[in-house]
């Protein structure tokens, strides 16, 4: 909030980008160390479905594309198989598999190498299933043999990690994600030629299904929003996150309210006459899922919206808070425009539309920040940052944004970036098709 805030001098605002950024990180790492918990607890389910091995790798390469080129790294990929394959299997965590390989190849190349992707898929004895086999080569300094041995230790660091920095996480997590889903993976590696690392898995053959269309739902949180009068109730026995909640809902100028337990929220529910809850899981004298249960046994309170939000991501409050009649569940750290927008949709807020037309009066720092993320090559962190800025960049130049990250066109986006916003002020319209027109400001 502090870092958005335009009374803040510039100066002070490269701390306060910091401080994000190291949050960030830390939130990352502890997000990774959990993802890990989860596999080695068996709590992580694999979503099966059918998709296409063709595409899966189309969006792997354009993922890791950028980061390759902004290093100087030649990135191949090859394809062995000419069909387009379909197969059975949980698409997203075979692409982490892989992303986080390729990810840790391009890292350990030195700029002018090349990192090279063989994927090919075989017949195997059981005709109704398909394995898929990926080698990634990379052209870094090699493993020794002790290294190799070590490698897919969590938090082991090889020479060459140590010096350009890391967890040590990644290439554990994908070979634990390897692991569950029934894989195998291995090394090879000779001081000074590279590093092979070979992942296969078989999956079950799929037919290729009828093409649907499936627009993408996105809320955008506008500057202005018309917001009729909503009261909502912050029940946390947390002060610290009930003030934060409330300076968020106050921001928007919503009523609210807070209560620190259920004695207090009970009693405000029947004074206040909310629209909305938003309900910590764990309070002092009641279960969250307790509460909500009471709140929709009570007649007068079934309209209201309750958003539970916890801490704990490994106790199933999620799946027992929605069957008992919750709204939405968000885990903390909760993100200031996920909640907003999650509270307006509830609530059937009408946030109305923004002018086609945005003045180069953006702040540098945000348009920086927005660049970064593109040249990580990180659409999943561009797009998050880019929805909670919309409020200053507008509604339809933050959607054509959003639709050129959905097709991973990267220079676009900075091309946009760099000449709707420069010092000399000109203004960028957009098109109903997400392209982009420059005027004179």
């Amino acid at each position: 909030m502090l870092a958005e805030d335009p009374l803040i001098p510039e100066g002070k605002r490269y701390f306060l980008r910091s401080i994000v950024q190291g949050g960030e990180l830390v939130t990352k790492i502890i997000n990774d160390v959990l993802d890990i918990a989860k596999v080695e607890a068996g709590a992580m389910e694999l979503k099966l479905e059918p998709f296409s091995v063709k595409t899966c790798l189309q969006e792997v390469e354009h993922t890791v594309k950028l980061g390759a080129v902004q290093k100087g790294v030649r990135l191949d990929f090859i394809n062995h198989s000419s069909e387009d394959v379909w197969v059975i299997g949980d698409k997203l965590k075979c692409q982490q598999i892989i992303m986080n390989f390729l990810s840790n190849a391009i890292k350990v190349t030195p700029q002018g190498g090349i990192v090279k992707l063989e994927i090919r898929t075989e017949e195997t004895k059981n005709d109704k299933k398909i394995s898929l086999l990926v080698d990634i080569h990379d052209s870094g300094p090699g493993l020794s043999p002790d290294e190799q041995k070590n490698l897919f230790l969590p938090f082991y660091q090889t020479r060459k990690g140590n010096q350009i920095g890391g967890t040590g996480l990644g290439l554990y997590f994908a070979y634990k994600l390897a692991e569950l889903m029934g894989g195998k993976v291995s090394v090879e590696s000779e001081i000074g030629k590279g590093t092979v690392i070979h992942f296969q898995i078989e999956m079950d053959r799929a037919n290729r299904p009828q093409e649907e269309l499936a627009a993408e739902e996105q809320l955008l949180f506008p500057e202005h929003p018309s917001i009729p009068p909503l009261r909502v109730i912050v029940c946390d026995d947390d002060p610290g996150t009930r003030e934060l909640f409330k300076t968020w809902l106050k921001n928007i100028n919503l009523n609210v309210e807070e209560a620190e337990d259920g004695k207090n929220l009970f009693k405000k529910l029947l004074a206040f006459k909310p629209h909305a809850v938003i309900l910590d899981m764990v309070l002092p004298d009641i279960d969250g899922v307790a509460a909500i249960e009471k709140i929709r046994n009570n007649e007068q309170w079934k309209t209201v919206k309750v958003i539970s939000v916890t801490g704990k991501a490994y106790e199933d409050y999620e799946e027992r808070a929605i069957k008992v009649g919750a709204d939405a569940f968000m885990l903390k750290p909760v993100d200031q425009k996920g909640l907003l927008n999650t509270l307006l949709r509830l609530c059937k807020v009408e946030t109305g539309e923004k002018s086609s037309s945005v003045e180069g009066k953006i702040p540098e720092t945000i348009i920086e920040e927005l660049k970064q993320f593109i040249f990580r090559a990180d659409i999943q962190g561009f797009t998050r940052k880019l929805k909670s800025y919309s409020s200053i960049l507008g509604g339809e130049l933050t959607g054509a944004l959003l639709n050129l990250a959905k097709d991973y066109h990267y220079s676009e986006i900075i091309d946009i970036l760099d000449k709707a916003f420069n010092k000399d002020s000109k203004r960028i319209e957009t098109d109903g098709n997400g392209q982009s027109q420059h005027t004179p400001g």
